[in-house]
């Protein structure tokens, strides 16, 4: 039996205890993307909560060399993709990224081109809800979902803790 890697932390939590999860009541879904240094190695984080205050879904994992404009976009992307996966009709997005929240409510332009398919991405998933609002917060509002990305940029991005994995199995094979 092979360990979870320990970059990637995700969970959803099924059939919580004390849970009364009303799918047409206020989800919120905290994002955070992470640069270190800026650009450089990225993480996402990010926390779907149920109507009844119960963290339902929290992920943190790298993305590779990224600036924090695509990490904070990738945290969103991920986020609103389990948000369509599970079914929620009405969402509230929270995310101390000003530029993106105010892009995503169409008030400011999306001008680097590194960013436009990002926008597309994020714009065509919330258009999957019946209802979508976003809200910028400042930073200290945000500490769970920033916990996460931080945590996330100390960590490979997928693809190369695949090869590892794998490298490290050949090695075993060898020895």
């Amino acid at each position: 039996m092979r360990p979870a890697p320990a970059f990637k932390r995700a969970s959803f939590k099924r059939d919580v205890p004390g849970s009364t999860i009303d799918p047409a009541g206020k989800w919120t879904l905290h994002t955070d993307g992470a640069c270190e240094p800026n650009p450089g190695s990225g993480g996402i984080g990010f926390v779907l909560t149920a109507p009844d205050g119960v963290v339902v879904y929290e992920a943190s994992r790298g993305i590779g060399q990224a600036t924090n404009n695509i990490a904070e976009y990738r945290a969103l992307i991920e986020g609103l993709q389990v948000a369509v996966t599970v079914e929620i009709p009405a969402l509230v997005v929270y995310s101390d990224s000003q530029l993106m929240v105010e892009q995503m409510k169409g008030r400011w332009r999306v001008k680097h081109p590194g960013i436009k398919p990002l926008h597309a991405e994020a714009t065509g998933l919330a258009a999957k809800f019946r209802a979508i609002a976003f809200q910028w917060i400042p930073r200290e509002q945000n500490e769970a979902a920033d916990a996460l990305a931080v945590l996330g940029v100390a960590a490979p991005p997928a693809e190369l803790q695949a090869m590892d994995d794998h490298l490290l199995a050949i090695g075993r094979e060898g020895s």
